[in-house]
């Protein structure tokens, strides 16, 4: 009798959307459209320390995705934050809200992260991906070129034609000013020429 009422209770539980195990990526979507980003940075947290570590990047890879989808990135940058308020140095939080800033176009915030990130784990190739997405976004082609070398080798060559494209662009306009100073100075002398009363 205790087991069925045990399955009874479970089964409404489910329905209701209340599981007893439930999915911890749900418990952190939850807490976070409930408006409770507290709750959910606990929760997050929780997780965090206790699962392996694929399974951290799995699941903060997941929050990030949902809340991107959703337009509710900055509910989830609130949350990180208010994770990293216990765990400050944790890389892998750092990198999550760095990224999360680089999508809302925060990039001061994002830089400050990646070198706060930098300092735990230098070697961790994110970071120099992060600091080459914030150079892109800066129109610094030529340092995102350099940045993403070896980590994304197709933005890096996007970055690198961009960059010769812009230096190109830059040598044409140049040469077109010179040109057209030197065609003004021209026509201004031909007329100072023309117009100046003659001396006979």
């Amino acid at each position: 009798m205790t087991v069925h009422l045990a399955i009874v209770i479970a089964s409404v539980a489910v329905l209701s959307g209340h599981g007893f195990a439930q999915d911890p990526y749900q418990q952190i979507l939850r807490s976070l459209e409930a408006g409770k980003e507290g709750d959910a940075a606990n929760q997050l947290l929780r997780v965090i320390r206790a699962g392996p570590s694929d399974a951290r990047t799995v699941l903060l890879d997941q929050c990030y995705t949902s809340f991107r989808q959703r337009g509710t990135s900055a509910a989830w940058l609130r949350c990180l934050g208010q994770a990293l308020e216990a765990a400050p140095a944790d890389v892998e939080l750092l990198w999550f809200r760095a990224y999360t800033r680089i999508e809302l176009k925060l990039l001061a915030g994002a830089r400050d992260d990646l070198q706060t990130a930098s300092k735990a784990a230098p070697g961790d190739p994110r970071i120099r991906q992060g600091r080459g997405w914030i150079a892109a976004l800066s129109f610094d082609h030529r340092a995102a070129a350099r940045l993403l070398s070896g980590i994304d080798g197709k933005g890096a060559a996007y970055h690198a034609r961009l960059a010769a494209s812009l230096d190109s662009a830059r040598t044409r306009q140049i040469t077109g000013l010179i040109m057209g100073i030197g065609l003004v100075t021209g026509l201004v002398l031909a007329a100072w020429r023309i117009s100046r009363p003659s001396r006979s």
